[in-house]
């Protein structure tokens, strides 16, 4: 019942309305949606810190919060690796989003 209750409060049902949708959809597409903006949010507020951990108090115990830092540093890691490599190479290519400067 709490899924339905979270659904209800993010779409401004009523929670009977949430539970029955959740009944008649089986692919359960109400929670994806919670679940896309609950990372949503946690992708803004992490870029609106801009690297000042100390205001993510609030967000200290989120596993979404723990999936977003993991991303945003997977992603970092893989631009850099790709732009090193082409730096070696002295290849930069214009159209590729690894190769963009920011």
């Amino acid at each position: 019942m709490w899924i339905a209750t979270r659904i209800g409060k993010e779409f401004n049902v009523l929670p009977s309305v949430a539970a029955r949708d959740l009944d008649e959809d089986p692919e359960r597409l109400s929670m994806t949606a919670v679940s896309l903006l609950a990372y949503s949010q946690a992708k803004s507020a992490y870029d609106a810190v801009e690297g000042d951990s100390k205001r993510l108090e609030a967000w200290k115990d989120s596993e979404t919060m723990a999936e977003v830092r993991d991303n945003t540093f997977g992603f970092m890691k893989e631009r850099m690796e790709h732009r090193t490599k082409h730096l070696k190479l002295k290849v930069v290519e214009p159209s590729c989003r690894y190769c963009r400067k920011g």
